[in-house]
């Protein structure tokens, strides 16, 4: 088992070296200094070919103005990389955070309690977890910073309830597509056809399938076609999937709408992209998904590039574009309220200012005074 310990004293024996030691308790420690590092939780016993990470300490303290978690552990004998995860339900549903060869990380977390788990990964197996429990932090924020918790929520709700705004178009389209598919078995077609094939694997409690069905069906009043592909895998509780959905349907009456949906869901934890067309001006492409990257073809050594993200500010719901953009054309300054500006050249028209004056300082046009003053140096 792994637990921190003092060492008492300790004697030889022949080959051996026997060491009286006491668990090192963190209640014992009454000082100004601050919490002792959590003890580590217990481990299986040793084993050489299994890699088992040890001395596992975390602490949360606040970053600019988010809650940021700090951990490192003893290195571990053989291992290629960590795996770290963290659970704010007590480790029913885990979020991995960590994955790389240093033994020690910090990452943005949610200002709640949260449970640490981390994982050695040598080159024929993964070692067990070991797991360190973390209270709730407090964060404290200077006036007018906006704090990680709103924005990751207003961004969860941008992305997650869109299909509920109130869109009675969209709305419309969706449910009318939706009922053409789950009524398809209670309606009275005229001419119905549906294949499905399916392969499946099994093995005590892995289970792997991947399913396809096809449908077409139409009456005197509408027409539907739906193509559902869905690949499972599932070992005991843990379980993963991916489900394709495209559906189009047509009526007699002029109405005509499309859908396709990839879903993934990996132990209840969904993501994935939707695209809805219900005619002129009624379409919607919504993404679900924690970051929104991109990735430059051909330069595989560079990290993907978050573009964009939702959140609010003032309780206002804005759009977050990431820097350094690159434009060809014509970017126009309407409705840009600038602090400072600095460019090499610039074609502005009319101009409206108070004060223009030299970076030196030694020239001054006051327009508002009409003034101008030369200095020397």
């Amino acid at each position: 088992q792994s637990r921190l310990c003092v060492v008492l004293d300790g004697s030889p024996s022949g080959d051996k070296f026997t060491v009286n030691m006491v668990v090192d308790d963190q209640r014992v420690h009454a000082t100004d200094l601050g919490n002792p590092p959590v003890l580590p939780s217990a481990q299986y016993p040793s084993n050489d070919k299994v890699p088992l990470v040890f001395g596992l300490n975390a602490y949360i303290s606040q970053g600019t103005a988010e809650p940021r978690l700090f951990a490192s552990w003893f290195p571990t004998a053989g291992a290629i990389y960590y795996v770290a995860g963290v659970s704010y339900d007590e480790g029913k549903n885990w979020t991995q955070v960590y994955e790389a060869a240093e033994n020690q990380f910090d990452t943005v977390v949610s200002l709640a309690a949260v449970r640490l788990r981390v994982q050695a990964v040598n080159a024929t197996m993964r070692g067990a977890y070991s797991t360190v429990d973390l209270e709730a932090p407090t964060v404290k924020l200077s006036p007018g910073i906006v704090t990680l918790e709103s924005f990751n929520a207003a961004l969860k709700k941008q992305v997650t309830e869109v299909a509920d705004q109130n869109n009675d178009e969209l709305n419309t389209a969706l449910q009318t597509i939706a009922a053409g598919v789950a009524n398809q078995d209670a309606r009275n077609w005229l001419d119905m056809k549906s294949i499905r094939s399916e392969m499946s694997a099994r093995v005590g409690a892995a289970f792997a399938q991947i399913a396809t069905v096809q449908t077409v069906a139409v009456n005197a009043q509408q027409a539907v076609a739906d193509l559902n592909t869905s690949v499972t895998a599932k070992f005991g509780d843990v379980n993963a999937s991916i489900t394709q959905q495209s559906t189009a349907i047509a009526q007699l009456n002029g109405y005509a709408a499309a859908a396709w949906s990839l879903t993934l869901n990996v132990n209840g934890y969904i993501a994935g992209i939707q695209l809805v067309n219900g005619g002129s001006g009624v379409s919607a492409f919504t993404v679900v998904a924690d970051k929104f990257q991109i990735q430059l073809p051909g330069y595989n050594g560079n990290v993907p590039k978050a573009v964009f993200t939702v959140g609010t500010i003032g309780g206002v719901a804005s759009i977050g574009i990431t820097a350094n953009m690159y434009l060809d054309g014509v970017l126009t300054a309407r409705m840009m309220n600038i602090g400072v500006l600095s460019a090499i050249t610039a074609n502005v028209g009319t101009l409206t200012a108070g004060v223009i004056q030299s970076s030196s300082g030694l020239m001054v046009m006051n327009l508002t005074a009409g003034t101008i003053t030369i200095s020397d140096s």
